[in-house]
């Protein structure tokens, strides 16, 4: 079997069909999807059923909750195909995008690929676009070389959303490679530990994965202390991980794209309810550190300004600039529609 498609399913009775459809529309060959019931208590699990019971590819595991890694990792531990993606039940992909990868994927026989990445839309509840991360440039051909990876890694946005990797099962496997069980924001941990211990890595423009914002009931949607308590522990982790494999060439720039969220992860001190405000900057404090842990300049400005002013205020105005970009993206599709 050439891919194993893993899809965590929890309470998105809404979603799961679109998702589920923009996959087998593909019609792909020699490929499974894996679909793990994460516990859900709307009627997901009977839309899982449903499919299973209609394409042979399908396969259904039903379990308690134990969170998105904890599902991702079931899913993982029952591919047989010999590459695996890790797709969420809320977002979709572009067919024809998608079936081209793959193809591109097969036919590539010059080179052994261990992780091949790509850029992704971000989509609203409406299926508008929002924004094209485009962090390859276009070209016909896989881009298969590592030392592109700093090139990837120069363009704005993060780099570690798991959904938009392709990975070698066996790569995974002799690795012993595992999304971090019970927490959150377990992508960050994934990836830097993927890439840093690759050879193999292609790049490919070709955005097929398509990211949906605003969904109100998503883990990404709701800013919990838990949250910002599991983002902080991995970005410490991976930072320090990072400082002791400085040698690895890209290791700095993976850095400091972490310290960027970090910085502005402070807007989440606002975003939590009042109650938990007061715990949540005490943990940003603690981890304030990471702000020197890099040469360059503007983060160690930030770091001075946060000193001089408190962390309160800094994470406020950044709190409000958040707000202010949402109004004016808002503002200019209203005024597009008209």
């Amino acid at each position: 079997m050439f891919l194993s498609i893993v899809i965590p399913v929890y309470n998105v009775e809404n979603y799961l069909k679109r998702c589920l459809n923009s996959i087998l529309e593909c019609n792909l060959k020699d490929y499974e999807i894996i679909l793990v019931n994460d516990g859900s208590t709307d009627g997901s699990y009977n839309i899982c059923i449903q499919y299973k019971e209609r394409y042979k590819e399908i396969k259904v595991i039903n379990q308690k909750n134990g969170g998105l890694s904890n599902a991702r990792n079931t899913g993982f531990n029952n591919a047989k195909g010999e590459f695996i993606t890790f797709i969420d039940s809320d977002d979709y992909i572009i067919t024809k995008n998608f079936y081209h990868l793959v193809n591109k994927l097969k036919n590539k026989e010059d080179y052994k690929i261990d992780i091949i990445v790509s850029d992704f839309f971000r989509v609203s509840p409406n299926n508008e676009i929002i924004d094209r991360i485009n962090q390859i440039h276009e070209s016909e051909e896989l881009i298969c070389d590592k030392d592109y990876i700093m090139e990837f890694l120069r363009k704005y946005g993060c780099f570690w959303n798991t959904w938009r990797f392709i990975y070698r099962t066996e790569f995974l496997n002799n690795n012993n490679f595992k999304f971090k069980d019970g927490f959150l924001c377990e992508d960050i941990d994934f990836s830097i530990k993927t890439l840093i211990n690759c050879d193999n890595i292609a790049f490919y423009h070709n955005p097929y994965y398509c990211y949906m914002l605003g969904r109100e009931t998503s883990i990404m949607s709701n800013i919990s202390l838990k949250r910002i308590y599991d983002y902080l522990i991995i970005t410490k982790e991976s930072i320090d991980l990072l400082e002791k494999n400085s040698n690895i060439f890209f290791s700095n720039r993976m850095k400091e794209k972490l310290i960027i969220e970090y910085i502005l992860n402070l807007a989440t001190i606002y975003e939590v309810n009042k109650k938990s405000r007061k715990r949540a900057k005490k943990l940003f404090i603690e981890t304030q550190y990471v702000l020197n842990m890099t040469e360059n300049k503007k983060y160690k400005t930030i770091n001075n300004l946060i000193n001089i002013f408190g962390i309160s205020l800094i994470s406020f105005v950044l709190f409000l600039l958040k707000k202010l970009r949402r109004i004016i993206r808002i503002w200019k599709k209203s005024i597009l529609r008209k």
